[in-house]
């Protein structure tokens, strides 16, 4: 059975607190790998998200974040896709869900 893994970490940068950390919710994401001069763009849509933690990722304005992937009857599979900064944060209603869109960029 190939089950997926995600383990996302969004952390405050100058304290270090962890202002998110999810294995649960469901995780949508779009990575776009760019060779040309650009950065690598990643953007998560984070599914639920409670009040508090919202309000934590809207008001902290340095945040870092860390997503690991891979297969969960694989534990070896299992690597960092990005390491890096999150660049913006935006929440919206789609009934019945709460989605928290969050785009990051790589740290270089």
């Amino acid at each position: 059975m190939w089950q997926r893994s995600i383990d996302l970490k969004i952390y405050d940068r100058e304290t270090g607190d962890v202002l998110l950390q999810t294995t649960e919710n469901r995780i949508d994401f779009v990575y776009r790998g760019n060779l040309s001069w650009m950065a690598d763009t990643l953007k998560i849509e984070v599914y639920n998200l409670g009040p508090e933690t919202i309000k934590l990722l809207l008001d902290t304005k340095k945040r870092s974040v860390k997503i690991d992937v891979g297969y969960k009857d694989e534990p070896t599979s299992i690597a960092t896709m990005m390491d890096g900064y999150v660049v913006n944060v935006a929440g919206r209603k789609a009934i019945p869900n709460h989605i928290t869109s969050i785009w990051c960029v790589p740290d270089r």
